[in-house]
């Protein structure tokens, strides 16, 4: 009988104000901000002013009468953004380890923003997993044409802490998925997944 499971399809949902902190220092003014009003909670980035739908954060929350109008960042569950709830969140779920993705790259026409916000993603997601490293699996975020010439040398993946994997464009490739460059080549952490047996 199972008594553990472990998730290969689990989202983390940082907040966006960790834009600033892992951008590079001279792109970070150029960041997605938050502004909080009466109404919610607003992301604003390159002009666009849009509503915070915490719907993606709050598994578990009922969402009885509420729809879609959960527009606090303060609403959405804490799992999703901080590695110590969500550690709290596995044991009350009896899950051993997650496999993790979500909540990147900035959709920008800025190609030196949206390659920069790939890294910012990768380090953000590398700190979140270092809280528990057996548990918490990180998926990497990859441009797609960067994972077609990826020769190892670091790139979108050179981060500190846990490592983070992926499959690059032409495996993706292979089973029928077709991508640009402007979407995202991810990968399963199957060697850190097997050594949890």
């Amino acid at each position: 009988m199972i008594d553990r499971l472990i998730s290969a399809d689990s989202h983390v949902v940082p907040l966006p104000s960790f834009w600033r902190e892992y951008l590079p220092a001279q792109l970070r003014d150029r960041a997605p901000r938050i502004e909080s009003t009466d109404e919610g909670d607003f992301s604003v980035f390159e002009g666009r002013r849009a509503p915070v739908m915490a719907i993606n954060s709050i598994a578990g929350k009922s969402r009885d009468g509420q729809g879609f109008s959960y527009r606090r960042f303060t609403e959405q569950l804490a799992g999703g953004h901080d590695p110590a709830a969500r550690i709290a969140d596995q044991e009350r779920d009896g899950i051993a380890a997650e496999v993790l993705y979500g909540g990147g790259p900035l959709v920008t026409e800025d190609r030196e923003l949206f390659l920069a916000s790939h890294l910012a993603y990768n380090h953000w997601l590398a700190d979140y997993c270092a809280h528990a490293p057996e548990r918490l699996l990180g998926l990497a975020l990859l441009v797609c044409s960067v994972a077609a010439s990826f020769d190892g040398s670091g790139g979108a993946l050179a981060v500190n802490g846990p490592p983070l994997l992926f499959i690059g464009a032409l495996v993706v490739l292979r089973i029928g998925v077709l991508m640009s460059e402007r979407y995202l080549c991810s990968a399963w952490y199957i060697h850190a997944v097997s050594e949890l047996r």
